[in-house]
C-alpha cells in the first residue's frame, strides 16, 4: 500500500506547516490562529498558466511545462488539469501552428531562438481568455497570422498579445506588450467588483478561492 494514502489532506498539511512556522517565530499568534479553509476545487481552478516552448527527443517543436528542477527541459502537455480544458486545446493549436513556421524554440544553453513561452489567462466569470506570446524576435506578420487563426478556432479568446523578451532568463521585460487582436485587458468580476487585467498584471490565480477569501469575515 502506498504511503501517500496516509498523508493528511492538503489543507491539513498546510495547517501543520503554518503552525510549526509560527511556533518558532510568533508563538503568541497560535491561540488566535483560524483553521485553513480548503478549496472545493482541486482541478481546473487556475486562471493563469505559462507554457514553455522546447523540443522533443525527436527534435519536434513542443509546448509544455518545465520539468521539476530543470530549467532547460520541457515536458509536452496534452491534458493539463490545472487550468480549464480549453487551455489544452489552445496549447495543442499553438504547437501545431508554430510547427509550420520557421520560428524556433528558445535554446537555454545557446541563448538563441525565437519562441519562449505562451501565457494563458482566463476570466472564470466571463469565460474569456487572454493570450500573451513571449518571443525574442519581432516577427509581427507571423504572430498576427497566429492571432487571426487561433481567434477563429476559439472565439472565446478576447485578447491576443505578444511581448519581446531577449534575456537569457525567463524574467519578464517591462516592454509594453503589443496587442495583436481584441481587447486591451481581460475583465473579471468578483461579487460587485470588476477587474481589468492587463497582460503583465498580477491577479490571484485561484479565482474561486479568492472569492471565498473576500467573503470570509
Amino acid at each position: 500500500v502506498s504511503q501517500s494514502r496516509y498523508l493528511p489532506p492538503n489543507h491539513l498539511l498546510k495547517q501543520d506547516m503554518l503552525k510549526e512556522s509560527l511556533s518558532k517565530s510568533h508563538p503568541h499568534l497560535l491561540p488566535i490562529l483560524s483553521e485553513i479553509i480548503p478549496c472545493s476545487m482541486t482541478q481546473f481552478y487556475r486562471n493563469k498558466m505559462e507554457f514553455s516552448f522546447g523540443y522533443s527527443v525527436d527534435k519536434q517543436l513542443i509546448l509544455g511545462l518545465k520539468k521539476r528542477g530543470q530549467f532547460d527541459q520541457i515536458e509536452p502537455i496534452s491534458n493539463c488539469i490545472l487550468q480549464s480544458e480549453l487551455s489544452n486545446q489552445i496549447v495543442a493549436f499553438t504547437t501545431q501552428f508554430f510547427k509550420q513556421t520557421p520560428l524556433s524554440a528558445w535554446d537555454y544553453h545557446a541563448n538563441k531562438g525565437d519562441l519562449k513561452f505562451l501565457v494563458i489567462k482566463e476570466s472564470k466569470t466571463h469565460h474569456t481568455y487572454m493570450l500573451n506570446l513571449v518571443a525574442t524576435t519581432p516577427d509581427t506578420q507571423t504572430y498576427l497570422a497566429y492571432a487571426n487563426a487561433i481567434k477563429q478556432a476559439f472565439p472565446s479568446i478576447s485578447s491576443i498579445f505578444y511581448s519581446l523578451n531577449r534575456r537569457g532568463s525567463d524574467a519578464v521585460e517591462k516592454n509594453q506588450p503589443i496587442l495583436l487582436l481584441g481587447q486591451n485587458t481581460l475583465m473579471e468580476t468578483l461579487n460587485d467588483l470588476s477587474f481589468s487585467i492587463s497582460p503583465h498584471a498580477f491577479f490571484q490565480t485561484n479565482t474561486h478561492q479568492t472569492l471565498l477569501l473576500y467573503n470570509t469575515k
